[in-house]
């Protein structure tokens, strides 16, 4: 199937959805997660970006928050046919901003898995199927379900390289040399999340207790 490439204002909507959650990472509603992965001076420079830093990076061509798109384990949970939240669930996003973040990006990678899925395989570094699964859903089912303090993450939260190379195009004055750097990550983002999955694939095939099929005297 051929997929139309995103478009100029598919790549707006991404840019004010980067610009809300970097300004999120510096208001005390945000989660203390979404940073605990990266090292300390790291976190400290993300966090205290000015706002000429923090506009430059907004322009990634891609989602600097990751909805947990890698994670099959959370979103079979969440596409669970008649899912409710447990007692052992994380609570909902109780703070209003952090909140109002998850419900909006929720609602864009609907409509973009509606629309063209192909653009949240540039923006989020998803597979297909898992845009295709997201637009089986009705918007208010999946921001029900999965509004939860835990869905929001950094993107490549465990590759610090990734994010000094952010932050360097972040306070790169020359427009070119920041624009290399952030489809440099991009192209890095991609290749990751390509090699990942056929890991995960042999993962859950050996936990599998489901016999291999066999043929035996030709039958």
């Amino acid at each position: 199937m051929n997929y139309a490439s995103p478009k100029a204002a598919d790549f707006v909507e991404v840019h004010a959805l980067n610009a809300t959650f970097l300004k999120l990472l510096r208001s005390p509603d945000a989660p203390a997660r979404v940073t605990a992965e990266l090292p300390a001076d790291v976190a400290e420079v993300l966090v205290s970006l000015d706002d000429e830093a923090l506009g430059h990076l907004a322009l990634a061509p891609f989602l600097l928050c990751s909805l947990r798109e890698l994670d099959d384990d959370f979103w079979d949970a969440v596409h669970q046919e008649g899912h409710t939240p447990s007692l052992f669930d994380p609570d909902p996003a109780n703070g209003r901003e952090t909140a109002h973040f998850i419900s909006a990006a929720i609602g864009f990678v609907w409509q973009m898995a509606r629309q063209n899925p192909y653009t949240l395989r540039l923006t989020c570094c998803a597979s297909l199927r898992w845009a295709e699964r997201i637009a089986e859903q009705p918007l208010m089912t999946l921001i029900e379900r999965a509004t939860r303090s835990d869905i929001l993450r950094l993107r490549a939260e465990n590759d610090p390289r990734i994010w000094r190379r952010l932050l360097t195009a972040a306070r790169t004055q020359d427009a070119g040399v920041r624009q290399t750097l952030l489809n440099s990550v991009l192209q890095t983002l991609l290749v990751a999340s390509n090699s990942s999955r056929p890991r995960r694939l042999k993962t859950a095939a050996c936990r599998t207790d489901v016999p291999a099929a066999s043929l035996v005297d030709g039958h």
